[in-house]
């Protein structure tokens, strides 16, 4: 029985062109009530917001993603209800110069790990693919960001944190996301003031609630490059880069990059402070098992590396 209904959902997946490195596969097995849960970053309800959250990894400050190695599946857990997916195996994340500590364009830097999955779906005849995600849960060992994170907090980085912050999210009313609290709003004289020329980002000072001149950069600088050595959900560099990186397309994100508590449309603050979730939290003993079970194909005692120089080849796998 367990034999058939295994089938079932691996014909039905490979029926559905779902691949998880081609956010293009995403919309036809998602739906907006999917859920991906990643313990280092938070939760993401929806397609197009797991979509974008997915598209990050090969977004401004990377360059492509490879998966190498052999990949794992488990569909033992599947029932006559739910399909339940575990997937692991190695995935490398190539960085994008100028951003990133690598030797040279020709040698960017690059960042290898395990990553690991549960997606349960179930099989409907409605929708384009006959497949609908339910859930999605993503595994990667604590050291994700804090070693990846590492290799693009750069100068050049900031530079493009505070261009977004300045610019792209520069603008009106509650569109406007500000470095510190705003002061009370005069009458409206029925014009909207120029506006005024940026000066450079260090030399353009506002005032914090001391009274002590601080321009963007400065401001930034000034934050905890990860929470605490490993979450990237909380009053961080990492947090702030990450829907930076959003925002530069999708005004939505605006708000999560203020250095003040501004709210997004649904209501939500982002970048305050970390839910500080574990791994346990989200994953059964057994699944865990399995995802820690896995190594880089390179190095059997390693479930990460960061390669700041030269990129071992990864061909061969």
């Amino acid at each position: 029985m367990v034999a058939l209904i295994i089938q079932k959902c691996l014909a039905a997946l490979a029926r559905s062109g779902f691949v998880a490195s081609d956010v293009a596969t995403y919309p036809p097995v998602m739906n907006n009530s999917t859920l991906m849960k990643y313990h280092l970053t938070g939760e993401f309800i929806g397609t197009d917001a797991i979509v974008e959250y997915i598209s990050f990894s090969g977004g401004h400050f990377m360059s492509k993603r490879i998966s190498f190695g052999p990949h794992h599946h488990d569909l033992s857990q599947s029932t006559e209800e739910e399909c339940v997916l575990w997937t692991v195996g190695a995935e490398r994340l190539v960085m994008k110069d100028p951003y990133t500590y690598g030797e040279s364009e020709s040698n960017p830097a690059c960042y290898d790990f395990i990553l690991g999955s549960v997606i349960k779906f179930s099989l409907t005849e409605e929708g384009p693919s006959g497949v609908l995600f339910n859930s999605w849960d993503v595994f990667t060992d604590n050291n994700f960001m804090s070693e990846g994170f590492g290799l693009i907090d750069t100068e050049a980085t900031a530079d493009f944190m505070c261009d977004v912050i300045e610019n792209s999210c520069a603008g009106e009313e509650e569109d406007e996301v500000r470095l510190f609290p705003k002061k009370k709003k005069k009458e409206n004289t029925g014009r909207r003031k120029k506006a005024k020329e940026k000066k450079g980002r260090r030399n353009k000072q506002k005032k914090n609630k001391d009274d002590v001149p601080m321009g963007c950069l400065d401001r930034l600088l000034s934050l905890d490059a990860i929470t605490d050595g490993a979450w990237a959900d909380g009053d961080s560099r990492i947090c702030r880069i990450l829907h930076g990186s959003l925002a530069k397309i999708n005004p939505f994100h605006c708000p999560h990059v203020s250095f003040v508590d501004d709210a997004d449309s649904n209501g939500d603050i982002k970048c305050k402070q970390s839910t500080f979730k574990t791994v346990e939290d989200i994953f059964t003993p057994d699944e865990l098992a399995f995802f820690q079970s896995a190594t880089l194909p390179y190095n059997n005692s390693a479930t990460s590396i960061a390669h700041s120089g030269s990129c071992p080849d990864i061909s061969s796998f």
